[in-house]
C-alpha cells in the first residue's frame, strides 16, 4: 500500500474560532472543512480498479491525440468528515533543479491543462466521511500540438481553511495544505536528450600563508536543451601551467531537469595552487530518470579561465627586493677615511677652478 499522507496541526488551528465548512461550488472547484483544533490527516496514492497499488508515481506514454486513463486513492484517516479539492498542476524545475508543483491558482499550461477527474471528485473536489477511503477516476488527454518527448506535472489534494496570524492585528488568511503526486507524460516521437552549460564564471581565494593554496568557486548554469527529462554527474577541475590540478571531489547529481528549464551550480575547489592564471573545466554527464529508455547522451563539457594571483607570496618578493635595493644602494655610496660620505659634487667647483687657473698662467 503506498499512500502519501498529510497531516496539519498546528496551521489549521490558528483560526480564532472553529467555522463551518462553507459549502463546495463546482464553479470555483473549491471546498474546505472543519478545522478548529483538531489535527487533520489526509492521503491520496495511485491505484488500480479501486486498490491502492504500489506505484510511487504516474508514468505514461502515448502519442499526440491519445488519451490513458488511471486511478487516485484519496483518503480521510481523521474521524471527521473532509472536504478536500482535486486539481492537477504543471511540474517545474527551482533554480537548483529541485522539482515543484505551481500552485493551485496558477492556470496550467501543460501537463496539469491535459487531465479531467471523474466520479466523485468530477467537481474538483471530493467530500469524505470520516475513515473513507474513495477512488477518483481521471483522464489524460494529449493534444495534438504537444511537443515530442516528456512532461511533468502533479495530481493534488488540497484542504483550505481560514486562519489568521499571530499578534494584535489578528490577519485573516487563508491556508492551503495539500499533497501531490508526481505525473510524467511521455509523447511518443523521436527523442533527443541534451544538455547545455553557460554563464561560467570563477574566482580565487587565497591565504595568508605565502605557501599555501587557496580555494576557487565556480559557478555555471546547467539548462536542458533536449525533450526528455535529464539529471547529470558533473565533474569540475582546475589547473594552472604549473603546479598538480585540484579537483572538486565528488558532486551531488544535477536533479532531473524539464525540457527548457535549467539549474544554477555553484562549486567550490580546495587546494588550488594560485599559478597566476588557471583554468577551471565542467563536465556534465547526462542522467536519464530510472526506467526511462533513453538514448545516449554526450558529456557537455565547458571551461573558463581565471586569475589566481599568490598576493602574500608576492607581497613577500616584493619586500625582499626593496630591501636588496636599499642595500645595493648603501654599498654604492663612497665613504671618507673616516667614515662618513663624501660628497662628489662638492668638489668639481674646486677641480674647474684648478683648471683655470692653470690655463690663464700659461
Amino acid at each position: 500500500m503506498s499512500i502519501l499522507a498529510l497531516t496539519t496541526g498546528p496551521a489549521l488551528a490558528a483560526s480564532s474560532s472553529p467555522s463551518p465548512s462553507p459549502k463546495p461550488t463546482g464553479a470555483s472547484g473549491s471546498g474546505s472543512a472543519t478545522t478548529g483544533a483538531a489535527v487533520i490527516t489526509f492521503g491520496i496514492g495511485p491505484s488500480t480498479k479501486q486498490q491502492v497499488d504500489r506505484r510511487p508515481n504516474y508514468n505514461m506514454l502515448a502519442p499526440r491525440g491519445g488519451e490513458v486513463k488511471d486511478e487516485l486513492a484519496v483518503v480521510n484517516l481523521t474521524y471527521q468528515p473532509l472536504t478536500l479539492n482535486l486539481y492537477a498542476a504543471d511540474g517545474l524545475n527551482a533554480a537548483d533543479g529541485s522539482f515543484t508543483l505551481q500552485p493551485g491558482y496558477v492556470k496550467p499550461k501543460d501537463t496539469a491543462k491535459w487531465v479531467t477527474f471523474g466520479g466523485r471528485g468530477a467537481k474538483g473536489f471530493v467530500v469524505l466521511q470520516p475513515r473513507e477511503k474513495v477512488y477518483v477516476p481521471f483522464t489524460v488527454k494529449i493534444p495534438m500540438d504537444a511537443f515530442i518527448g516528456d512532461h511533468l506535472g502533479g495530481v493534488v489534494a488540497s484542504l483550505v481553511s481560514q486562519g489568521s496570524t499571530p499578534g494584535d492585528r489578528n490577519t485573516s488568511i487563508k491556508l492551503e495544505q495539500r499533497v501531490g503526486i508526481r505525473l510524467g507524460v511521455r509523447v511518443a516521437g523521436v527523442l533527443t536528450p541534451k544538455l547545455e552549460i553557460s554563464d561560467v564564471q570563477a574566482s580565487y581565494a587565497g591565504t595568508v600563508n605565502p605557501f599555501g593554496r587557496g580555494t576557487a568557486t565556480i559557478t555555471y548554469k546547467v539548462k536542458n536543451t533536449g525533450n526528455v527529462r535529464l539529471g547529470g554527474q558533473q565533474e569540475v577541475t582546475v589547473h594552472g601551467v604549473v603546479g598538480p590540478a585540484a579537483s572538486a571531489g565528488k558532486l551531488a547529481d544535477i536533479p532531473l531537469l524539464l525540457p527548457g528549464n535549467s539549474a544554477q551550480v555553484s562549486v567550490t575547489v580546495p587546494d588550488v595552487t594560485p599559478a597566476f592564471y588557471e583554468t577551471a573545466d565542467i563536465s556534465v554527464s547526462g542522467l536519464g530518470a530510472a526506467g526511462d529508455a533513453d538514448p545516449p547522451v554526450e558529456v557537455t563539457s565547458a571551461s573558463t579561465s581565471f586569475w589566481a594571483i599568490p598576493w602574500t607570496a608576492l607581497a613577500g618578493v616584493l619586500g625582499l627586493l626593496a630591501v636588496g635595493a636599499g642595500v645595493m644602494r648603501m654599498r654604492r655610496t663612497p665613504t671618507s677615511p673616516n667614515g662618513s660620505s663624501t660628497n662628489a659634487s662638492a668638489s668639481t667647483p674646486d677641480l674647474v677652478s684648478t683648471v683655470s687657473s692653470t690655463t690663464e698662467s700659461a
